[in-house]
């Protein structure tokens, strides 16, 4: 399986998360986010204590030695029961350590234990888990946060003894995983998830699903972490490979691209067979890169040989050999470590001159190509279509990004859609209630000319002051004369009733 993480402060001054990826530890394969407490004193420091508890326990502890109070229990079991303990020990570490302290700090703690084509988890707070079975549909969230609202109701560090939320689930090498903070979860929809996940290598899953929470709106520091099964990785390589290559090229060139370039290289060349279009991006990425020398050597080995035929047709791979003698030109047609000679100098007539070799690689085709150095038309008609070919890319982006701004924006229309709806039931009701505070209007006046004495004592002083407001629209006022006849004896529910 292939591991990456990512973690940021984002738009805050400081970054009160912590990760924690060990593998091949005796219990498994540990991973755990822990988000510090906002609003407490030493947030990255508890965030930091929680994790570090928690991995010297699952590192120096094995589950097969572990016994529950003398019970017999199945692997499962052993196994939950093993990182509950251990989550529970990193909960009494921070508690003690902000009693010394004299401090509130605390955090939320999420773990997970991957071993055998398993997955035991152990949740406290309301970091998130997502998996994903590698098929068509986005990863599901399994855990429950321990929150009303915005208050958690359940943190390390608040007592001794928290008892966390454990589960198991299924896990092998076509599955994903992913452990996020609520600052990460909170703000991609697992469909952004799922996309995310078909189109960046393994190397940057994290990162880029951390910018597009960022990017999102998240105003809270943002960590994550993803697992992706060897199997997994393998089926979605080639595409991977191609939109990310597109990806790069669209972005200015920085040491940070430069990097991701090297990355994507090394990703390409173990999974050459995942695409057609892969030794073309892999020339490519060679040409962009700065030192391509060192490159080409920390990937040949791995290259299959029938990718290894294809390359030699794009550039010249012998040159780019480490233990290859400095020829006139290098691979990329650039005599090695010189400065380009300017227009008016010429060399003397006496001094011998290397021979006028043809680049034979792609950066003879590139548009800052000296206009005197020969291109072949194969050459040409190859470069044509390599640029055709990352236009196609950098316009499957596009319309991959236009479809989900028209997602957002139907999902918008049926927000507003629902909005109307309310409002419209709202204002009948509104229009029901005006219509029946005026038939009891009407029905106070008639019962006022008839018993004004009793209303009198029945009504309080704002029912008054509205009947007053009634009888002025009438034309009246509240000094009646006292009603006569047998009916002055009855009681006034009676009477009322009667009326």
């Amino acid at each position: 399986m292939q591991v990456s993480q990512f973690t940021t402060a984002g738009i805050r001054d400081g970054n009160e998360d912590s990760l924690c990826v060990a593998l091949g530890t005796p219990a498994g394969d540990l991973l755990a986010v822990a988000d510090g407490l906002g609003g407490h004193a030493d947030g990255s420091l508890a965030s930091e204590l929680a994790c570090h508890s928690l991995a010297q326990v699952v590192e120096h502890e094995d589950p097969a030695s572990f016994v529950l109070g003398g019970q017999r229990m199945d692997e499962d079991e052993l196994r939950l029961a093993f990182l509950s303990d251990a989550v529970r020990q990193a909960g009494a570490a921070l508690w003690h350590e902000a009693r010394q302290r004299g401090s509130d700090m605390g955090s939320t703690l999420l773990a997970v234990l991957l071993k055998d084509g398993r997955g035991y988890a152990a949740q406290v707070g309301d970091c998130a888990l997502f998996v994903s079975d590698g098929g068509p549909l986005p990863p599901a969230k399994l855990t429950v946060e321990h929150r009303r609202g915005k208050s958690l109701t359940r943190s390390l560090g608040a007592q001794e003894q928290v008892t966390p939320d454990v589960f198991s689930f299924a896990f092998d090498e076509g599955s994903v995983l992913l452990l996020g903070c609520d600052g990460f979860w909170e703000h991609v929809t697992p469909e952004a998830m799922h996309e995310l996940l078909l189109e960046r290598p393994p190397f940057c899953a994290a990162e880029e699903l951390g910018h597009a929470a960022l990017q999102a709106g998240s105003h809270d520091n943002v960590s994550v972490i993803v697992v992706e099964g060897e199997r997994f990785v393998a089926r979605h390589a080639g595409g991977q490979i191609e939109v990310y290559a597109a990806i790069l090229a669209a972005r200015e060139e920085s040491p940070e691209v430069a990097t991701q370039r090297e990355a994507l290289l090394r990703f390409a060349a173990r999974h050459a067979a995942g695409s057609p279009r892969i030794p073309a991006i892999m020339a490519d990425l060679l040409q962009r890169l700065p030192d391509a020398r060192a490159s080409w050597a920390a990937v040949r080995d791995v290259l299959p040989p029938g990718i290894l035929d294809q390359l030699s047709q794009m550039i010249d791979v012998v040159a780019l050999a480490p233990d290859a003698e400095p020829a006139a030109f290098d691979a990329f047609g650039e005599p090695p470590g010189a400065e380009p000679a300017g227009p008016s100098e010429a060399p003397a007539p006496d001094q011998a001159s290397a021979p006028a070799v043809p680049p034979a690689t792609l950066s003879a085709l590139s548009p800052e190509a000296p206009e005197s150095w020969p291109e072949e038309p194969a050459r040409r008609e190859a470069e044509y279509l390599r640029r055709i070919e990352r236009l196609e890319l950098a316009q499957a982006e596009l319309q991959r990004e236009i479809e989900v701004a028209r997602a957002m924006l139907r999902e918008r229309e049926a927000t507003v859609g629902t909005l109307r709806t309310e409002l419209d039931k709202s204002a009948k009701t509104a229009y029901t209630y005006k219509r029946a505070a005026l038939r009891l209007g009407e029905r106070l006046l008639d019962l006022w000319q008839g018993y004004p004495k009793e209303c009198e004592q029945l009504l309080t002083r704002d029912w008054l002051l509205k009947v007053d407001g009634w009888l002025q629209q009438q034309g009246l006022q509240r000094e009646p004369p006292q009603p006569q006849g047998p009916e002055e004896g009855k009681s006034l529910w009676e009477r009322i009733r009667r009326k």
